[in-house]
């Protein structure tokens, strides 16, 4: 989508007032507003007499990373598997000189792996999905499980 603030432009498209599909999502926790302001401006919230505050946006194929979904797959991988991913893919040597930049000295691996996954552009996504792919289903973060679920369901 390019970012959560587009979600209103794909959802006035594809949702229940354009294309009719039914969707689904993830956001992070801090965006919440931007996904209702998206969905009640495209139809797929709708108000009340008590108001969408108070509509659980699960209940509309919502679901909420806790900080955001990097940090949930790296939870659920485990930072020596996250790191391993990122070898794999042949970044390790640029993770490896982050890690050695004075500017991080003093951050944890998760904190150091974060900001790699956010230092170049392309790489949020292209890990989201070596992660995944990386990852024991059992360990799966439950807000991907439910998405999925909810894609597949409706």
């Amino acid at each position: 989508m390019g970012g959560i603030t587009n979600l209103r432009s794909h959802a006035l498209r594809d949702g229940p007032h354009g294309r009719g599909l039914a969707l689904a999502g993830l956001y992070d926790v801090p965006e919440e507003h931007h996904v209702r302001r998206g969905l009640l401006a495209a139809g797929v919230l709708v108000t009340g007499g008590v108001g969408s505050a108070d509509i659980e946006l699960a209940e509309v194929g919502f679901h909420a990373c806790d900080r955001d979904l990097e940090d949930e797959l790296l939870r659920a991988l485990g930072l020596p598997a996250a790191e391993a991913v990122v070898e794999a893919a042949g970044e390790g040597p640029s993770l490896r000189l982050l890690t050695q930049m004075p500017a991080q000295r003093g951050w944890s691996r998760r904190d150091l792996l974060r900001r790699f996954l956010t230092s170049q552009s392309g790489r949020k996504v292209r890990y989201a999905r070596l992660f995944v792919e990386a990852l024991d289903l059992d360990r799966a973060p439950a807000s991907l499980v439910a998405v999925l679920e909810d894609a597949v369901g409706r």
